[in-house]
């Protein structure tokens, strides 16, 4: 029954026109085997969600060799490019995509403000062993303000205001405050300036955390303001891997790449 379906699948694989008609793309990852690193690369079509291809390696040379095979027409069509932090996708968007905005996915980049934000509440729990109100805050603290009760909001708030955990409260408002400006449906040239505003607030007064995230953005600068010209982010792909999970746990341990690729390719075509 596999050769039958592997056949066909061959067939109506070789048949589709994706890359023709592809213009916003995005990658992301997945384990092929849980607790191995044999990482497969997922490349989707932003805006229509089909799985364009799953790729054995994710590696730079590999990819900017598979890229540039599909043709020149190809690599010159793609307006945007969207991924993660991963170094080897975005490097390659810009070698092989002259006319690609290449963005780095805001949920990603924005990870590492809110582990700025774990890293002080951890801190300050060092730093005050005997604060019973600190122990329980990660979640409270992590999640977007509006998403928190008004029980949840009042009780953090009466935590954070104790003078000894200023540190964390101004850390977590700079937080929200970057939040909001993601949030905004800024041009790319205003969300640089509101950032550097935003910057220079919250560096005014001494703050490692937010100062490490502050040196973090601007190693990352040009490809976390494209956010701000397509708002795209890899969500999708986050989505589409979730039910590629799903296409793993039926193969029940016997997963070939190449069958796993295609029914991939099938079921989200």
């Amino acid at each position: 029954m596999n050769a039958i379906f592997e056949r066909q699948a061959c067939k109506a694989v070789e048949g589709r026109d994706v890359f023709a008609r592809a213009t916003q793309i995005g990658m992301d990852e997945i384990a092929l085997r849980k607790g191995h690193r044999d990482y497969v690369a997922v490349l989707v079509n932003l805006q229509s969600g089909e799985v364009m291809d799953i790729l054995p390696d994710r590696g730079k040379a590999y990819l900017k060799s598979y890229f540039l095979g599909k043709g020149e027409a190809f690599c010159q069509q793609i307006e945007c490019f969207c991924s993660d932090m991963w170094e080897g996708y975005l490097k390659c968007a810009e070698e092989v995509f002259p006319n690609a905005t290449v963005i780095a996915d805001r949920f990603h980049f924005f990870a590492y403000l809110n582990k700025e934000v774990d890293r002080c509440r951890r801190a300050m729990r060092k730093a005050h062993p005997d604060g019973e109100a600190i122990k329980h805050l990660k979640w409270k603290l992590l999640k977007p303000k509006e998403n928190l009760s008004e029980k949840e909001l009042e009780g953090l708030l009466t935590v954070l205001e104790d003078p000894k955990y200023e540190l964390l409260r101004r850390t977590w408002e700079a937080r929200n405050e970057f939040r909001d400006i993601l949030e905004k449906p800024l041009s790319k040239e205003r969300a640089e300036t509101e950032i550097a505003e935003w910057e220079k607030r919250q560096t005014a007064m001494p703050n490692r955390f937010v100062q490490r995230f502050a040196d973090f953005f601007q190693r990352w600068k040009s490809y976390i303001l494209n956010y701000f010209e397509f708002r795209h982010t890899t969500s999708p792909i986050e989505g589409i891997n979730n039910k590629l999970k799903l296409i793993k746990r039926r193969a029940f341990g016997f997963l070939k790449f190449e069958s796993f690729r295609l029914r991939a390719i099938i079921e989200f075509s």
